[in-house]
């Protein structure tokens, strides 16, 4: 079964599709969205995590989250355009405008964060995806980190892998998307001082996700 069938069989997914209109290739975004959906129902325990989205967007993980998961408590939206939605009429689920550079964003992460943390993002462009990996490393907290990358800066490819990495890889016609979803895992890894993670992987070309980059990068502490 796809993606979409799959949410479109929840009980719960009219009352979603009500709340997130209108959005553009609702087909596109629903399968991205559920590819993670799918992991965090795959975590035992969901009642000790709350949920924070990056560069959320129309929200659909947190959403969907609040909807499914009634045992997960806090379901978080960051963003620093918000959307004009009725999010009030979903239980558990709050929206926050802010920049993920802005110190106040820190502030706001040491007042609501009170247990472990799933950490999610879909498509976060070039940069903001290494900016989102620092704050999983940094807060003790963030135990899953489950990242869709996007834009590829090439720059930041050869400064993580280096240059004779990135040719070796150009010469093995390695596809640049996965090139970058690597080297985001590399810079996961390089950055962490507290030794292994307990797991670290990247599910590749799902089908089911209809976005053209779909990499989909796991990371638990």
């Amino acid at each position: 079964m796809s993606y979409v069938s799959e949410f479109l069989n929840l009980k719960c997914s009219v009352d979603i599709l009500q709340i997130i209109k209108p959005l553009k290739k609702i087909d596109k975004e629903i399968s991205e969205a559920y590819s993670i959906i799918r992991q965090i129902r795959q975590i035992k325990n969901r009642e000790n995590y709350q949920i924070i989205d990056f560069c959320s967007g129309n929200a659909l993980v947190p959403i969907i989250s609040s909807f499914l998961f009634p045992e997960i408590e806090k379901n978080i939206a960051i963003d620093k355009n918000k959307l004009n939605r009725e999010y009030d009429k979903i239980n558990r689920f709050k929206y926050v405008k802010a920049n993920i550079y802005d110190e106040g964003l820190n502030i706001f992460l040491k007042e609501n964060i009170n247990q472990k943390c799933i950490l999610t993002s879909i498509h976060a462009c070039k940069k903001l995806s290494f900016k989102i990996c620092d704050i999983f490393i940094s807060n003790e907290k963030f135990e899953y980190l489950f990242l869709m990358p996007c834009c590829i800066d090439k720059n930041k490819i050869i400064e993580i892998l280096g240059i004779e990495l990135f040719n070796i890889f150009l010469e093995l016609n390695m596809d640049m998307y996965d090139i970058w979803s690597y080297s985001i895992i590399k810079y996961c890894q390089k950055s962490y001082i507290m030794g292994e993670y307990d797991k670290i992987s990247i599910i590749k070309e799902n089908k089911n996700c209809l976005s053209q980059v779909n990499n989909l990068i796991i990371i638990k502490k």
